[in-house]
């Protein structure tokens, strides 16, 4: 295989693979801040592009014959290292929006550089007659590519409120449930057993 083929073809799947990890660290960014909207919106990105990275090393192995091997990819660190040993409860409101300002953007950044990623790479396999690469990384162009307007919807809409009081639904904080109300102990009593 050509180096420049192979360089585009690892490229990608790098990134979809080190998107998996990080949409997998949002879910826990956004869990800790007590945002289930967030938090459900990279779960779904996690499962989507989870499948994508699966498929797409599934189609170099029949295309190419090739094995994608992952070179020293280091998880990304998204949830801040202070928050480890730290409470849900400590998070104060305006804290809260910062994070949630931080986030977007980080996100952002992050699919912003994949699109050039996967660009690049369609271009060289489109210039290679890689045609069927080519058309499958497309259609992941064009995944980012709405990824991407809908993040820039979110930072648009929480920019618009930043100066009132209102708080766009997804910003909205869901009290967590209390360590010693999560589930009463599981006792005879408790049980309802159907005879």
């Amino acid at each position: 295989m050509n180096k420049d083929i192979k360089a585009s073809l690892d490229s990608v799947a790098e990134r979809l693979l080190y998107g998996v990890m990080s949409h997998s660290e949002m879910v826990q960014y956004y869990s800790f801040l007590s945002l289930p909207h967030y938090a459900n919106e990279h779960g779904h990105h996690y499962q989507e592009e989870s499948e994508t990275y699966h498929k797409y090393v599934r189609f170099l192995i029949g295309k190419y014959n090739y094995v994608y091997r992952q070179g020293a990819i280091s998880a990304p660190a998204k949830v801040p290292a202070s928050w480890n040993g730290a409470e849900i409860f400590n998070v104060s409101d305006g804290d809260r929006k910062k994070y949630v300002a931080y986030g977007l953007k980080q996100w952002l950044d992050w699919e912003e550089v994949t699109l050039d990623v996967f660009q690049e790479a369609a271009n060289t396999l489109y210039m290679h007659g890689e045609l069927f690469a080519f058309k499958m990384i497309s259609r992941m162009i064009e995944s980012v590519e709405s990824e991407i307007d809908d993040i820039k919807q979110y930072i648009t809409r929480r920019s618009a409120l930043i100066n009132s009081n209102e708080v766009l639904e997804e910003d909205k904080y869901e009290e967590p449930v209390k360590k010693e109300e999560q589930i009463a102990p599981v006792t005879p009593e408790t049980i309802n057993v159907v005879q």
